[in-house]
């Protein structure tokens, strides 16, 4: 990192340090740094290959909106939010389709699976690298060190599998970090950077409802800030300063505006536009919140080491936990120091001062945004958290660096080289465990269920007209969330008109409303055996056969004879459980006798059989550990164990009411 009066003078707007200039022995160093900040991306595509990953769920209505990027009807937004469950109920969209535009020709070119990973990882390494190089460009080579070790941690953190993940919620995390850190250095006057500001904060913005507060805080400080710049320096005689804002802020605004084309045509045709859509959605003061004091936790517990980046599969519950007295100090200390920082060093380094100031604003962008969470089902969801990753990457970026100053005015007697050489190991650390440990964020496969979608999706297309329209009509959690978006994403793909109904146009577009007399494909998923629907039977499987067996051979086991809970059967669910847990537990144990196959289809009821809750009658001790092997959200469909297809006539469908 940067030692005191390392900072090169160069002319304001561009950069202070650059690689060209590089002597050979920094050149290796740079390299290297390049090489390690890689290795995550090619574990996670050496998994996801390995894997056979195709789009799934969200991931499979991006990849059939991007196939419509080349079609009559271009998406104009990005895919819905859930807007709808708070507040007033008012449905909105992501704020734009960017993404679909850039996997458009990878996945017509490169197929299914290595169109959207190679167009995933290739987004999230190229901001990654923009990060580091950034560093590099402001603050010199020893920062970038400091910086390359802070992203490994980052990516470390986030497991690979949301590299190579194309849904929105996932692709917002590393373009709003890349933008947070673009956003630093056009606030220190590298103007020569706003065009790519422009691009890459265009994207993170569309990403995700919960990105686009924190990267709007940071482009509009930014530009603030290199805006007082240059009216200080043309009042000082400079001239050249304006041309240059002008110049490049006139390519800037091209790169916007192409980035946001969509986004304004939806504004101006729409009824209302998405984005007016946003704004009332923002205004709502009847959505329920998890407040300012959640907020204050969130950020307290992700910036306080050890920070977000020292642990792995981060869920939403990890942020919602009070951090205590003792640990909100601590933050408040740190962002203190972050204002010390911007103050000390304001002559000295520039760079620093500001990037102090830009993680100042991250952090109050962050309390604003998390604060504003809707209370509810989703809170528990890590992709309504992922703005807080760029927050501690300034954060630390300027703490470390500015702890690196001091302690460089601290006479001591080692080699110049211990600190980088230190940084360098550190980072081969990081990324050798990326590709070691692999934890459930390092997991994206689902087997069972990807085949029963494939099996599904070979049924329906050797069954349809090609060259004539279907409607897909999900019923049932299960097929509304993963297989029916499946099914339409290969039927898009095989080029067969889809129609849908109106509560899915919002997700497919309104070009695609379901015409009275088009044959309908309904998918119908469900626990146990699914009644039987009209038209012609194409599939009924299950999700994980063996899975299914078994809970039907316990489920019959507990008919047999009367079901006799243990004496102690409450006390022994009361040591094992707590909360809601316990609740959840206490209630289905009575429906061992009533309805014991839904009972034993969860895992902590299991569990507590395993522990001696059940007298009578005897349960095979054996299948129960055979069952617990299956986790319920990787061999079911949503919960769901069982999906049926079936194909009806125009006729049929109107006679069952089902398109309507």
């Amino acid at each position: 990192m940067t030692a005191p009066g390392e900072e090169a003078a160069a002319s304001w707007g561009g950069a202070r340090w650059r690689l060209r200039d590089l002597v050979r022995g920094e050149r290796l160093v740079a390299a290297a740094v390049l090489a390690l900040l890689l290795v995550p991306f090619a574990v996670a595509l050496a998994r996801g290959f390995a894997d056979g990953i195709v789009p799934r769920g969200d991931a499979a209505n991006v990849a059939t909106r991007a196939l419509d990027v080349f079609s009559h009807h271009p998406p104009l937004t990005g895919l819905p939010s859930t807007s709808q469950m708070y507040g007033d109920r008012i449905s909105t969209d992501h704020p734009g389709p960017i993404e679909f535009y850039f996997l458009a020709a990878p996945l017509r070119v490169l197929g299914m699976t290595a169109g959207p990973l190679l167009t995933a990882a290739a987004i999230n390494a190229a901001c990654v690298l923009l990060a580091a190089w950034t560093v590099f460009r402001r603050l010199g080579s020893r920062a970038a060190l400091w910086a390359t070790v802070l992203l490994l941690a980052a990516l470390w953190s986030t497991g690979t599998v949301i590299l190579t993940d194309t849904v929105s919620s996932n692709m917002v995390l590393f373009p709003t970090l890349a933008a947070a850190t673009l956003a630093w250095a056009v606030a220190d006057g590298d103007v020569r950077l706003l065009p790519l500001t422009a691009l890459v904060a265009s994207y993170a913005a569309q990403q995700h409802l919960s990105g686009t507060l924190v990267v709007a805080a940071l482009v509009a400080v930014a530009l603030a800030a290199v805006v007082v710049d240059t009216t200080r320096r043309r009042r000082s005689g400079d001239a050249d300063a304006t041309v240059l804002l002008l110049r490049w802020s006139a390519a800037a605004a091209v790169v916007a505006a192409v980035a946001w084309v969509p986004v304004v045509i939806d504004e101006l045709t729409g009824h209302p536009g998405n984005l007016t859509a946003i704004v009332r959605f923002a205004r709502d003061g009847s959505r329920p919140a998890v407040g300012a004091g959640s907020a204050i936790d969130q950020v307290g517990r992700a910036i306080v080491p050890p920070t977000v980046f020292a642990h792995t599969d981060t869920t939403g519950i990890w942020f919602l936990g009070s951090i205590g007295p003792f640990r909100v100090a601590i933050a408040a200390l740190i962002v203190v120091g972050l204002g010390v920082i911007a103050w000390w060093v304001r002559r000295e380094s520039p760079a620093l001062s500001r990037l102090a100031l830009v993680a100042l604003v991250a952090l109050g962008a962050a309390l604003l945004d998390g604060s504003n969470i809707p209370r509810g089902t989703e809170a528990w969801r890590v992709n309504l958290y992922h703005w807080v990753w760029a927050a501690v990457f300034l954060t630390w970026l300027a703490l470390g660096i500015a702890i690196a100053r001091v302690a460089g005015r601290v006479r001591v007697a080692a080699p110049n080289w211990l600190g980088p050489a230190a940084l360098l190991v550190a980072s081969a650390v990081i990324a050798t465990a990326v590709g070691v440990v692999r934890g459930a964020d390092d997991k994206a496969a689902q087997p069972a269920a990807s085949a029963l979608e494939a099996r599904v999706a070979r049924a329906v297309l050797d069954r349809v007209d090609e060259s004539h329209p279907v409607a897909v009509v999900p019923t049932g959690v299960g097929a509304t969330i993963a297989v029916a978006p499946y099914t339409v994403f290969r039927l898009v793909r095989a080029g067969v008109p889809v129609e849908v109904t109106s509560a899915q146009t919002q997700t497919y577009g309104t070009n695609r409303r379901y015409r009275a007399g088009t044959p309908v494909v309904l998918i119908v998923s469900g626990t146990g055996q699914l009644p039987r629907s009209p038209g012609t039977l194409l599939l009924r499987d299950d999700v994980s056969r063996e899975r299914s067996a078994l809970l039907d051979d316990l489920a019959r086991t507990l008919t047999r004879g009367p079901v006799e809970l243990a004496p102690d059967a409450t006390a022994i669910v009361h040591r094992h459980y707590s909360g809601v847990t316990r609740q959840l537990v206490d209630a289905l144990l009575p429906q061992l006798a009533s309805s014991p196959r839904a009972a034993l289809a969860l895992p902590e009821v299991d569990r507590m059989l395993l522990a001696g809750v059940l007298r009578a009658p005897v349960v095979d001790r054996a299948q129960l550990h055979r069952l617990l092997a299956f986790p319920p959200d990787t061999d079911t469909e949503g919960g769901d164990e069982q999906v049926a297809v079936y194909l009806l006539d125009g006729q049929q469908a109107r006679a069952a009411h089902i398109a309507g």
